[in-house]
């Protein structure tokens, strides 16, 4: 009967084993699934996001389409007023230019104007000096003989 309670026990050993094992294993396979599910979540929510940045660049990329022709446009306009700022300045140029030789001009002619204005200048200067004397000295004696007059035909009215 040895034989027997000795299988006996490892069957009942073995029957134990196997019954904790299948435990675990269900144990196991449980956090598996959680882990699965975890994983198919989260993969889920990668997928959701790789999708809202697809979208995202599709829509910065249409953005982006629709701006290169106002970018373009704009490049043109300023070719434009740089081609008709060059111009100006060059006309500004040609009028400095042309200005600068009409005050060189006008600088000649008031020289000249100078030249002819000074003798009489100096002429006037000249007569006004030589007059200016003899005309105060007449004035003095003029209005000293008009008061000497006055007073004279003043003692005869009373």
């Amino acid at each position: 009967m040895e034989l027997h309670s000795i299988i006996s026990l490892a069957t009942l050993v073995a029957l134990i084993s196997l019954i904790v094992l299948i435990f675990m294993a269900i144990k196991s396979l449980g956090k598996v699934n959680m882990l699965m599910d975890d994983i198919k979540y989260k993969t889920d929510k990668a997928e959701k996001d790789i999708r809202e940045i697809k979208d995202a660049g599709i829509e910065t990329l249409s953005s982006f389409n629709e701006l290169i022709p106002k970018l373009e446009e704009a490049l043109d306009e300023l070719k434009d007023l740089k081609s008709k700022s060059i111009e100006s300045l060059q006309n500004t140029d040609d009028t400095m230019d042309i200005a600068k030789i009409a005050l060189n001009n006008v600088n000649n002619k008031i020289e000249k104007i100078d030249s002819i204005i000074y003798p009489f200048e100096a002429l006037a200067r000249n007569f006004y000096n030589k007059v200016a004397d003899p005309i105060n000295t007449s004035t003095k004696v003029l209005g000293a003989v008009f008061k000497a007059a006055s007073v004279f035909t003043s003692k005869f009215k009373k």
